[in-house]
């Protein structure tokens, strides 16, 4: 088993130790950047440091408890005001509240993005579906449209060949009877003359 030192702890877990090394290098950058000779720069440092839940391993615990030891020695610090310092279990604990949150909302996601997902398919199938409904229709369409117009020009065919024939039919009846006219009009004239020709015949054996 291997063992790791951090700080004078020891961890046996190292993905433990890598968080105490984690948070010894935090504490060395606030110790070089934050001015803590100056109580109310502490408190404020203090309270945010709790507020994130930065510090869980013995490491960061340990300076909480001094940054808490210094605020208690501070003369105008009311006791009230500093906050003691969550137990290991609990910052353990709130921490893996806090993970299954987070797994619980990726999980949430993921499902989400998975209904999405299956609702864009469904919808794409349905267009899909809607898209060949309507080729079909207007396959039809086109099918009877082209029926419509074949039937109007037979149709118009016949009419125009059925008046052509009854004009002609038309014209022979007007022709006819103009013959027979002319027939019985030269058949009357023929008459007449033969009528005057037996009258001049008759005047002329007249003694």
């Amino acid at each position: 088993m291997s063992i790791y030192q951090i700080d004078g702890f020891s961890y046996t877990s190292r993905e433990r130790a890598r968080q105490a090394k984690k948070e010894k290098d935090g504490i060395a950058y606030i110790r070089e950047k934050t001015n803590l000779n100056d109580p109310d720069v502490v408190l404020r440092l203090y309270n945010k440091l709790l507020d994130e839940k930065l510090f869980e391993t013995e490491v960061g615990i340990t300076f909480l408890k001094e940054l808490q030891q210094e605020l208690v020695m501070a003369p105008y610090i009311m006791n009230s005001d500093i906050r003691p310092i969550p137990a290991k279990e609990d910052i353990r604990q709130e921490q893996e509240r806090e993970e299954a949150k987070e797994r619980q909302r990726i999980k949430d996601h993921a499902e989400r993005s998975r209904q999405k997902e299956a609702l864009q398919k469904e919808a794409n199938r349905d267009y899909k579906k809607k898209f060949q409904i309507a080729t079909f229709l207007c396959a039809v369409f086109a099918t009877a449209l082209v029926g419509v117009f074949v039937i109007t020009f037979v149709s118009g065919k016949s009419t125009t060949i059925f008046n052509y024939e009854e004009e002609i039919i038309n014209k022979y009846e007007a022709w006819e009877a103009d013959l027979n006219e002319r027939e019985r009009a030269l058949t009357e004239q023929e008459n007449q003359f033969k009528q005057k020709i037996e009258q001049m015949q008759g005047q002329e054996n007249i003694p």
